[in-house]
């Protein structure tokens, strides 16, 4: 094996043990937290982290879409720099945005409210993550330290709490306090004080959230198709709540079981050579491509057979909610290494916004409608219908933009 294989697979298996700690703890949620507080507790708590995830959206002010390829282009001591400057300004929206985002979860939920509000604020805290620094820098090891660890622990704990008080309510809390605490090690790390960080970092951040903005405008639209099946299900076909919750939760799990390798694509594609990038985007689509159909086959085929096993056999799911989900998931794939790392690489950020615009403008009407008629099924096809005009879209543009090379 020559010494560039090694290290993509040194990379790789990096990658797989933080995805494979993250993917077992979160996995492992959704049995436990339905054991706690009932199918239907449990999907109002999905209802509200769906709509916290628009808030993750606007903490996390686009990083996570342009940072991982721009932190591959620089050293060290200016990666270091993007990441406490991106961490000091994020830190300023988080107030506001949590306040905002419990505050909708908060009169629009089905039922418990409070827990749909705390749900919300915690889950708009993920934003602050630096997962995209690490894969950009290539260090699987420092991500599991500094990300994946502290975020385990205090979820495990959190379900502990649940499983003694026999409550949901409890979880939240852990939730948010194990994504400061990697915010804590994050900035430590990177050699900054967590204390001092907007006195050396946070300051005339105005420019730099301007230079943000078709990010943070692409990683938003996407959300409004993304994490809207499960708000319009629970506002407009409450009974098929636990079913879209719990398609979606899956469907996230299969997402986050490719993370290693789309990790891996989204750091090694990247290159100022335009032969070598030419190489290396033919190669990370092919690789990709096949990901996805296996991905989406899976899927389709295997998520009615697990649905009843880890919710105790409360919630059922439907071919007709898989097959548009397992679509989905091969438009996914597709996307994220089109989208965040071929056309950020040629500076087509904007494509990227258009292609999420893109797919708001499609998804959400066709969501709103089949929600209406089908409920969670629906729902599924009209997010299938969305990611799908996103990477087609994507695709035209990189097409494009190879072309000018």
């Amino acid at each position: 094996m020559t010494s560039v294989h090694t290290r993509y697979a040194s990379r790789l298996s990096g990658f797989a043990a933080a995805t494979a700690l993250t993917g077992a703890v979160g996995f492992m949620t959704i049995p436990v937290l339905i054991s706690a507080g009932g199918a239907q507790t449990w999907a109002v708590l999905a209802f509200g982290q769906a709509i916290g995830g628009v808030g993750m959206v606007l903490t996390g002010w686009g990083w996570n879409i342009s940072g991982a390829a721009e932190a591959a282009l620089l050293d060290r001591d200016q990666a270091n720099e993007l990441l406490l400057r991106s961490v000091a300004i994020r830190l300023k929206l988080v107030v506001p945005v949590c306040g905002a985002a419990a505050a909708v979860a908060f009169l629009l939920a089905p039922a418990d409210p409070v827990l749909a509000a705390t749900s919300a604020a915690a889950f708009s805290l993920n934003g602050l993550s630096a997962a995209w620094f690490y894969t950009g820098m290539r260090a699987p090891r420092t991500l599991i330290v500094r990300e994946v660890v502290p975020r385990t622990a205090f979820i495990v704990l959190g379900l502990l709490v649940c499983l003694l008080t026999r409550s949901i309510g409890p979880f939240p809390a852990f939730l948010a306090a194990g994504c400061l605490a990697a915010v804590v090690l994050n900035v430590t790390g990177a050699g900054g004080s967590p204390f001092g960080l907007f006195a050396s970092h946070g300051r005339n951040s105005l420019p730099e959230l301007r230079r943000q903005l078709p990010a943070v405008f692409t990683t938003l639209t996407s959300t409004l198709y993304l994490a809207t099946p499960t708000v319009f299900v629970g506002l407009i076909a409450p009974q098929d709540l636990a079913i879209i919750a719990l398609a979606d939760r899956l469907f996230k799990t299969v997402n986050m079981a490719a993370s290693p390798i789309l990790n891996v694509l989204q750091g090694a594609i990247p290159s100022r050579d335009p032969d070598v990038f030419r190489q290396r985007v033919r190669k990370g689509l092919t690789a990709v491509l096949g990901l996805g159909v296996g991905g989406g086959v899976l899927f389709a085929v295997g998520a009615p057979l697990v649905a009843p096993l880890i919710s105790g056999g409360q919630t059922q799911l439907p071919l007709a909610v898989t097959i548009p989900f397992g679509l989905t998931v091969l438009a996914t794939y597709l996307s994220q290494v089109v989208g965040l790392s071929c056309l950020i690489t040629l500076g087509r950020v904007r494509s990227v916004a258009i292609s999420a615009t893109v797919g708001a403008v499609i998804g959400v009407p066709v969501l709103l409608v089949g929600s209406a008629l089908a409920g969670a099924a629906g729902a599924a096809v009209g997010e299938a219908i969305a990611e799908v005009a996103v990477t087609v879209y994507q695709l035209w543009s990189l097409r494009n933009g190879m072309r000018r090379l």
